[in-house]
C-alpha cells in the first residue's frame, strides 16, 4: 500500500492536503492523465501549484517502480 500525499495550493495560498492509499498512476485518465482535480462546485477553482509526495514506498507506476 503506498503512502502518498497530494498538496493542492489555491487562491490566496490556500492549501489543501489528500491522502492517497492506494494510488496507482497508469495514465488511465482521458489524454493520459493520472489524476484529476475536481472540486464538485458549481464554480471553478484556481489551481496554483500541485504537489504529489510520496512517504516510505515507490510510487507504482504500470510498467514498473519509480525509485
Amino acid at each position: 500500500m503506498q503512502n502518498l500525499l497530494l498538496k493542492v495550493t489555491y487562491l490566496d495560498n490556500n492549501t489543501a492536503t489528500f491522502t492517497l492509499p492506494d494510488a496507482r498512476f497508469d495514465n488511465g485518465l482521458a489524454d493520459g492523465a493520472n489524476f484529476r482535480l475536481y472540486n464538485g462546485g458549481a464554480q471553478d477553482i484556481e489551481v496554483t501549484f500541485v504537489r504529489l509526495i510520496w512517504r516510505n514506498n515507490p510510487v507504482i507506476f504500470a510498467h514498473g517502480f519509480e525509485p
